[in-house]
């Protein structure tokens, strides 16, 4: 009676409505092997699935960012809103530079806000970088690419040995002239709603999201790190600061906040 067992087993963890035929066929006893091995099977696949996601949440280690996008996809969170819309490239250009010229006019004739107190220190330039730094930042960046990239990016990391005196020499350039070369002030812009099920019909609903070129990023990487470090040397960050600081994620705020609680 050992098909029975294994019937009402699949029946209790609705197992049928996954498999149709299942039902019928651990009601014969002379399918009962093929029954079994159907079972084995889907239990096997389950085992692999399982070991497959752990194995990929695994290597997300402690980043949030890394484990949402894991995660996203698995509670079923990652639809597109990129939505279908008629709206041209020029009528969202027009939209966001009166949105822009908006704020200005509002901001116009307000007094600048008042300043506490000032810095006994300052940053009056950026150092140059050496080719170990620009090499971390570059290896330590996602593998992303924009069309306006002249090579992928993973060939950029394949080929940073042969690559970087002239990289190291882009980041240096920029850092001490203070701005980007002309060839890295484009953008490939995507407008994506800003949330699922907003008409698209009505363009306010839409955001602009930039794709950058990576060298772009990286310029912007190595004038940060040596921004925080500045920060951070005199005492500059603020001391409740959680977002866009090393080890002060917005975890560490809702930590915080169930600490006073209690």
């Amino acid at each position: 009676m050992l098909w029975l067992e294994l019937y009402i087993i699949c029946c209790s963890q609705n197992t049928c409505r996954m498999f149709p035929s299942l039902h019928q066929v651990l009601k014969s006893q002379v399918t009962f092997h093929f029954a079994y091995f159907y079972i084995i099977t889907f239990v096997q696949e389950c085992m692999f699935l399982s070991y497959f996601i752990v194995g990929r949440l695994n290597q997300c280690c402690r980043s949030s960012s890394l484990l949402w996008r894991c995660l996203l996809p698995l509670l079923g969170r990652d639809r597109d809103v990129a939505g279908g819309t008629d709206h041209t490239a020029d009528s969202f250009a027009e939209f966001f530079d009166k949105k822009v010229h908006d704020v200005r006019s509002a901001t116009a004739g307000l007094p600048p806000p008042p300043i506490s107190r000032t810095a006994s220190s300052s940053l009056a330039s950026f150092r140059p970088c050496t080719q170990t730094e620009v090499r971390r930042i570059i290896i330590q960046s996602p593998v992303k690419s924009c069309m306006l990239d002249p090579v992928p990016t993973f060939l950029v990391r394949e080929s940073i040995d042969l690559l970087l005196p002239f990289l190291t020499m882009l980041v240096n350039t920029s850092l001490m002239q203070g701005r980007l070369p002309a060839s890295q002030k484009h953008a490939i812009v995507t407008l994506r709603l800003k949330r699922s099920g907003l008409d698209p019909t009505d363009i306010a609903n839409f955001r602009p999201v930039s794709n950058l070129t990576f060298m772009s990023k990286v310029i912007e990487r190595a004038a940060a790190s040596q921004l925080n470090t500045y920060l951070s040397v005199n005492g500059l960050m603020l001391r409740h600061q959680s977002a866009y600081r090393k080890k002060h994620s917005t975890e560490t705020a809702m930590l915080r906040v169930w600490s006073d609680v209690d």
